[in-house]
């Protein structure tokens, strides 16, 4: 090959594209119990949203038990509720196996147990309101996790713990629950503070009787709407 030929075959320029994938969004909306459950699932957001209300499902709404873990489940102040109608348990939220899992912000009612965790640990219960359930936070197993800032009304137990250790609740409302606003089954180094509450199985906060708190006219913004829906929501 002659000189000017390799001068050419020199300056030619190689291009390398490089294509850029987004990343997937921190924080992904949901509107259905499948929905929600699918996105969180899938590991593929660390935030996933409730965008509207979901009324009168059938069976357990969101059930996460594949040890799903540093997920948060934010319903953003809508409420989720079922229809009441289930001859066996069912679940509004189920987080089995998993840990360090926050929700927030979630309205619950009419399932059997509003918030069920079982072998959960640092779990954060924050914010929550659930009414007409029959239990509010049921817990098994479930240790080191923290519970505040909840209010629990008309369950037969606001909140209970089966062999369930070291979690912190504080500044939660359990009132107007019958037979227990607190039920401790067994369990080690619970600690409570700040709460407010009736009736109590086997439960003090720290340096009180039963809650620091006691329930009297509960004013929690709820207004039941006669069907187990809640016509009108407000803080």
């Amino acid at each position: 090959m002659d000189a000017p030929n390799r001068g050419i075959l020199n300056c030619v320029a190689v291009v390398v594209l490089t294509l850029t994938v987004p990343a997937a969004p921190a924080t992904e909306l949901c509107t259905s119990c499948a929905d929600c459950e699918a996105k969180l699932a899938s590991g593929l957001y660390p935030t996933v949203e409730l965008a509207n209300d979901i009324i009168d499902h059938p069976g357990t709404c969101i059930r996460l038990d594949q040890a799903e873990s540093g997920l948060t489940f934010d319903c953003a102040g809508h409420l989720i509720d079922g229809d009441g109608l289930a001859a066996n348990p069912v679940r509004g939220i189920a987080m089995l196996h998993g840990d360090s899992n926050t929700i927030t912000n979630c309205l619950i009612s009419d399932f059997t147990s509003a918030i069920y965790l079982v072998e959960t640990n640092d779990m954060t219960i924050i914010d929550n309101h659930m009414i007409d359930n029959n239990i509010g936070i049921d817990m098994s197993y479930a240790d080191g996790n923290h519970i505040s800032g909840n209010t629990v009304q008309e369950a037969f137990s606001g909140i209970k713990f089966s062999n369930s250790s070291n979690n912190l609740v504080e500044f939660n409302t359990f009132c107007d629950n019958f037979p227990w606003d607190i039920y401790f089954a067994s369990g080690l180094d619970n600690e409570g503070y700040d709460n407010i509450c009736g009736v109590t199985y086997y439960w003090n906060d720290v340096g009180a009787s039963d809650c620091t708190y006691a329930c009297g006219v509960f004013a929690d913004g709820f207004e039941d709407g006669g069907f187990g829906d809640w016509i009108v929501v407000t803080d």
